[in-house]
């Protein structure tokens, strides 16, 4: 038997035991299983951050993968939770927008989880519910056995770029532990819109038109060094703002959905 890798993505910081007695759960209950911390620093409710952090590595993971995504707001009903299954791997988390935010018409199918009766509120879900979903898909159980197939379509508003006037509008979709700044457009969307053009980047009240293609090399080392430039992220193929040694965010003062836009020349 091939060995089953379960992921954590959570908001639990590294100060308490929360990985720890669900590893220790997972470890317990199955022989062959490699836990795999993605993220278990996500700011507490971040419920678009944990998204971005699943949507950036997911497909670097093989089928069957399954993954545990524990951030979820703290109004939201610790019974309701789902499984999602996404191009054969499963996401188990709260019943949230999450997996929408992450995948969007990307998810085959998500099943509302049914639990027993005698479970009637609980505080760490994760460890009283999703672990032991984990554990039974691993150990052969189809997700229809466990959960209630949901047919209800998730509606979210998303925020694309689009054109007003002769500027291209982005957003702010993430900023990550340096603070560097994510925009809500791919690097073979903004090379699109380019098509080999000179671009300026207007943050704020700032102006930026330097386009560097990867942190590597004296010429771009400089570059970023001296001024805040464009470049893509390989993490996650989206275009990404930065700043040697600095929080682009903190210097420019910006947060996740702003706007900010392209004018190409």
């Amino acid at each position: 038997m091939a060995t089953q890798i379960v992921t954590l993505i959570a908001d639990w910081g590294n100060k308490d035991g929360f990985a720890g007695k669900v590893k220790g759960r997972l470890y317990s209950n199955l022989d062959q299983v490699n836990v795999v911390d993605i993220a278990t620093g996500i700011d507490p409710f971040d419920l678009r951050s944990a998204a971005f952090v699943l949507k950036s590595c997911f497909d670097d993971f093989p089928k069957g993968t399954i993954h545990i995504v524990d951030v979820c707001p703290n109004n939201s009903d610790s019974l309701n939770n789902l499984i999602v299954e996404v191009a054969g791997q499963y996401v188990l988390c709260a019943d949230t927008l999450l997996p929408w935010y992450a995948f969007g018409d990307r998810i085959d199918k998500a099943w509302r989880i049914n639990l027993p009766d005698h479970l009637h509120g609980d505080t760490f879900t994760a460890y009283t519910i999703l672990t032991p979903i984990a554990v039974a898909i691993v150990k052969g159980h189809k997700p229809e056995t466990l959960g209630t197939l949901l047919t209800e379509q998730r509606q979210i508003s998303t925020k694309n770029p689009f054109y007003e006037g002769d500027r291209l509008v982005v957003y702010v979709s993430h900023i990550d532990n340096y603070g560097n700044v994510y925009l809500n457009i791919t690097v073979e969307e903004f090379e699109r819109h380019r098509n080999g053009r000179s671009f300026v980047l207007t943050m704020k009240e700032r102006s930026i038109s330097t386009f560097v293609d990867s942190y590597q090399g004296s010429d771009n080392a400089r570059q970023i060094s001296r001024s805040l430039v464009v470049l893509p992220s390989v993490a996650t193929g989206l275009v990404e703002v930065a700043f040697s040694c600095a929080s682009v965010a903190k210097i420019m003062g910006m947060q996740v959905d702003e706007m900010v836009w392209f004018t190409f020349k």
